[in-house]
């Protein structure tokens, strides 16, 4: 197959079959991570990316800035605080001035849900999606998936657990969509105020109580409260005590779970809250690994959009 898309805001839309052409090439990219130094490349060269975000971020900013340089790019960091924006230019005029410096892409993250789609109204470049409000967090998937399928190979035969806050967090469903285009059977453990009914539409199992399904899955992938979103629309959320009591990945509540299951983590963790640190530091939570396949995906995804090239597939 080809590869024809130019933007990627989300992964609703895309194929099994793309999504394995995108696992098949960062897996190629990660594997020459493992060189020392790692390897470059000369593919993009020519090409200039802006990364514009208006959130806070470490792993997503970073990794994509480390694979547009791997990747041979030129590489701009829009600084929402040293910008015309905080002169009170609307977000649209912004995008506009870029287009006109004949920029090659924007990546960029918004609390807003729907931005990336109003950036390409403006923009005649690749759009990738960093993170939008509640909507999605397509790259966080992405290197989800591949961290996964470098374990358990057959998505088909496994069990995920999504655990945490469901509700406001957009990695949850953006990965909720890859893993059942895939064919995973995926069930959501979480307080009733962040797990709603409706999502049992999607196709998973709800469980309010982790101890009560734990011993069934093959990878845990826990998330944090995500307060500064919650907050901002006033939900009933637990505290930290209340949430740790009955969904905090611990020792005890580990000794309960496959002996082979896999922890997963996208970050930022906080620590003796959704997970103890002994067991984030352990062998079986692969949150670092899911750094090293972030910086991949997203020279994988850029090779994609920017030369549609599936050479390395």
């Amino acid at each position: 197959m080809g590869w024809d898309k130019k933007d990627i805001f989300g992964i609703e839309g895309l194929t099994k079959e793309e999504l394995f052409t995108i696992l098949k090439i960062s897996k190629y990219y990660k594997d020459s991570m493992k060189l020392k130094p790692a390897k470059s490349f000369t593919l993009l060269q020519g090409y200039t990316i802006v990364n514009m975000f208006f959130e806070a971020s470490t792993r997503t900013r970073v990794s994509f800035e480390v694979a547009e340089k791997r990747m041979g790019a030129f590489t701009i960091n829009f600084d929402v605080e040293m910008s015309s924006v905080k002169k009170g230019e609307t977000f649209v005029d912004t995008i506009k001035t870029i287009n006109a410096m004949q920029v090659d892409a924007i990546v960029i993250r918004h609390s807003d849900c729907g931005i990336p789609q109003l950036t390409k109204k403006y923009f005649s470049g690749s759009v990738l999606n960093a993170g939008d409000g509640t909507h999605e967090h397509p790259t966080q998937t992405l290197l989800d998936l591949l961290s996964m399928w470098e374990h358990i190979k057959c998505f088909e035969d496994i069990h995920v657990g999504i655990v945490g806050d469901i509700l406001y967090s957009r990695v949850a469903r953006s990965l909720i969509i890859g893993l059942k285009t895939l064919g995973t059977k995926v069930s959501l453990i979480g307080p009733p105020t962040l797990l709603p009914e409706y999502f049992k539409d999607w196709g998973v199992n709800i469980y309010y109580k982790l101890d009560d399904i734990i011993s069934e899955l093959d990878i845990i992938y826990i998330y944090r409260i995500q307060k500064e979103r919650a907050e901002l629309l006033r939900p009933a959320i637990p505290s930290i005590g209340d949430f740790a009591k009955l969904y905090q990945l611990n020792e005890p509540r580990m000794e309960k779970a496959k002996k082979d299951a896999l922890i997963m983590h996208p970050g930022p963790a906080i620590r003796d809250s959704e997970v103890s640190t002994a067991i984030y530091d352990s062998k079986r939570c692969l949150a670092l690994d899911q750094v090293t396949s972030g910086v991949a995906v997203r020279m994988a995804l850029l090779q994609l959009l920017l030369k549609g090239e599936i050479n390395n597939a």
